[in-house]
Order: structure tokens, then C-alpha cells, then sequence
């Protein structure tokens, strides 16, 4: 932060803070034309700001392509840098050395309604602008939060922020009682891009049945142990051609997920982005967890049996086995590819899911204080 927390008070107490652009009259305009045709509408809209550093799964993008097609809110997604993936970006920024993109993203916090922040309370404006009488919400994505979420927990109750996780497994890091609940919010998929631009594959019969696996690092996913169990079904007999995919970009691998037969997405956690799409192209998916993420995955999806879920559940010891009996029988691999698909379709398409986020940010009261850092600077 590049004040204290000490001066962030003095300011806010002394009504110094960076104030609301007046929306008649645009501060940027040179030329006199916007004096005379801007014109406040006839029915306010509600703005929403969705600020994330790389937009790794494309949530960000996704939910604003969402809320332009099935919502009459004004939203923007502020993205900082792209990662090796080349994951699209709704609205790119560099606020650490352009200060023309650290002045438009102010603008636009400035003038929302309800600020939608991810991963941390990091972000070089909470100690610029007054955020009072937003509402505030922090969107957290596993990593560090499964390490820190007893302090978050805290200090975001104590703010007042609306709390959400990006996977049913966080829903475990909770105490409860006075602390402020998080609320799983599922990942946004377009599925009318990836009916639209994503091809499917026909393919001949009495070839092996292609098994992929999509990574970054090894351990986070058991991808050796993947392997293993690949090795295990084909000594049972199985006609199983696995294949890995690592350190493409994301519209690569959507294409190369397209020709699998069957996916495998960890051992760990649970089911990820990259396994939501292969199910939203009909492709049986495999994905495995503790047993207390099983539980919240059961809970959330309200069902009791691990048989009920729309992957296949699968555990170290038992991986080898589905694989066998995947790759052996067409119509089970066409069972479980359709149960997916429909699963996706009622959890995480676009507007299933934007219909739920406004749900929320309603429900969201206006924040009491702002996080900054480790620290919760209260309002008047």
C-alpha cells in the first residue's frame, strides 16, 4: 500500500478521499460537446465493477458477456496481465505503469455500485478512493485462501463483504456462528461459444479410447498417479491411449479437450474449469477429493451419494478400474457425457449463473468498512 493505514484514516476523517466523478458534466471532456449533449438516463442503472489480476478461468470475462446478453446492469471486468494461458480479457488495464489506465479504473470504481474484488485485499485503490455506501463483495479461488480464511474470515465479517468461493471444497473453510457465510458461486460457462466454435470430433470405430489430462504442476492434481492408473487399466486389458496437456494456451486446450473420450481432472479438490468444459461437451470426466470435499460437493449439489454426482468419483485405488470399464462400454461413456452436460446446463451456464450472482449482489448490504491489507478501516 502506498499510504498507511494511519494517513488512510486522517483522510477519510477530514472528507479528503477521492470524491464521485459528477456523471452530468464528464471531468475528461476538452471540447465543450459533452456539456452540451451528456444526459444522466431516464432509469439508473446499477454499475458493477469486477476487478481480478489474470483472469485465469475467464470467470471475469464470461460473467460480463453474461450480464450484456441476460442483464440490464452495467458491468465491467478490470483484468491486469495475462498469464501464459492467453486467457481473453474483458477489459485489460497496466495501472502499475500507466497511470491514464490507474485514472479510467478509479473512474470507474468511483461511479459503481457494487465492487466485485478477487483473491485479495491488495489492490492499489482501496486506500485511494471512498468506497462507503458500496457494496463490496470479495471472490475467493483456493490458494492461498486455504491457508489464510480464519484471518479473511475476520476481517471481511467485520467489513461487511459479501463472501464468495469459486468451488463447493472452499465451503469447508468456515466456522459459522458470527461469522459472515461464503456462498459458492459456480463457474460461468458460454455455452453457446463452445457449441458454436468448438468442434466435435467423429472418429472411427475400434481405435483406442483417447483419455486426457490437462495440468500445470504434477502434485496439484495426482497427474502421476493418473498415470498409474492408466497403466493399471491397460494391464487389465483396456485399449486406453492416454495423453497429457500442459502449458498451452486456453483455446488450445479447449481443442485438444474436444477429442478426448474420456477426461481425467484430479485427485485433488475436485472438478475445475477445464473439467466443466470437457462436461459441456458431452465428455465422461473423472475427478476425486478428500472426503470432507466430498461432502461439501454433495451438499452443495444437494445429492447423498458420490454416484449421484455428474462426474465419475474416483479415488487412487479405484481410477484403474472406471478407466477399464469406460473404455470397454460406448453407451456408459455416452451415459455419463450426457449427465454432464446437463448438469452444466442447469449449474454453470451463462445466464443459470448470472441470474444467481444478481441474486446476490441484491442480498449484499452496503459495506461498513473497507480491507486493506490486514486491517479493516471503518467508515464515520
Amino acid at each position: 500500500m502506498n499510504k498507511s493505514l494511519d494517513e488512510l484514516r486522517r483522510r477519510i476523517k477530514a472528507g479528503t478521499l477521492k470524491k464521485q466523478i459528477n456523471a452530468i458534466v464528464p471531468e475528461q471532456c476538452e471540447t465543450g460537446w459533452g456539456k452540451a449533449t451528456w444526459r444522466e438516463p431516464l432509469e439508473r442503472t446499477t454499475r458493477v465493477v469486477n476487478v481480478t489480476g489474470w483472469d485465469l478461468c475467464e470467470i471475469g470475462y464470461t460473467l460480463a458477456g453474461g450480464f450484456l446478453r441476460h442483464a440490464d446492469w452495467d458491468y465491467t471486468t478490470l483484468s491486469m496481465g495475462q498469464s501464459w494461458i492467453r486467457e481473453r480479457q474483458w477489459c485489460g488495464i497496466d495501472p502499475g505503469s500507466n497511470s491514464h489506465d490507474r485514472e479510467f479504473a478509479e473512474d470507474l470504481i468511483d461511479l459503481a455500485d457494487i465492487v466485485h474484488l478477487n483473491g485479495g485485499h491488495d489492490w492499489w485503490f482501496l486506500d485511494r478512493l471512498d468506497l462507503r455506501g458500496k457494496r463490496l463483495l470479495i471472490h475467493h479461488h483456493g490458494g492461498t485462501y486455504r491457508r489464510t480464511w480464519r484471518r479473511l474470515e475476520v476481517l471481511e465479517t467485520r467489513a461487511g463483504y459479501g463472501r464468495l468461493v469459486s468451488t463447493p471444497d472452499l465451503l469447508m473453510y468456515a466456522r459459522g456462528g458470527r461469522f459472515a457465510p461464503a456462498e459458492w458461486l459456480p463457474h460461468p460457462v458460454d455455452l453457446s461459444e463452445l457449441d458454436r466454435a468448438i468442434p466435435r470430433w467423429e472418429k472411427p470405430d475400434g481405435g483406442p479410447v483417447d483419455v486426457l489430462h490437462a495440468y500445470t504442476i504434477k502434485g496439484n492434481k495426482g497427474t502421476d498417479q493418473f498415470l498409474s492408473s492408466c497403466a493399471e487399466a491397460q494391464r487389465m486389458g483396456a485399449r486406453l491411449r492416454p495423453g497429457l496437456i500442459h502449458y498451452v494456451s486456453r483455446r488450445q486446450s479447449l481443442w485438444l479437450i474436444s477429442q478426448a473420450d474420456i477426461y481425467f481432472a484430479s485427485f485433488h479438490n475436485g472438478p475445475g474449469m477445464a473439467a466443466l468444459e470437457a462436461m459441456a461437451m458431452g465428455i465422461p470426466t473423472l475427478a476425486g477429493c478428500s472426503e470432507a470435499e466430498l461432502g461439501c460437493q454433495l451438499r452443495a449439489l444437494d445429492v447423498s451419494r458420490a454416484e449421484e454426482l455428474p462426474w465419475l468419483y474416483v479415488t487412487p485405488e479405484n481410477c484403474g478400474r472406471v478407466l477399464r470399464e469406460l473404455a470397454a462400454d460406448a453407451d456408459l461413456r455416452r451415459h455419463w457425457g450426457e449427465k454432464g452436460r446437463r448438469y452444466v446446463e442447469q449449474w454453470h451456464s451463462a445466464p443459470v449463473v448470472v441470474e444467481k450472482l444478481m441474486g446476490i449482489y441484491e442480498r449484499t448490504p452496503e459495506c461498513r468498512g473497507v480491507v486493506v491489507g490486514n486491517a479493516v478501516v471503518m467508515g464515520k
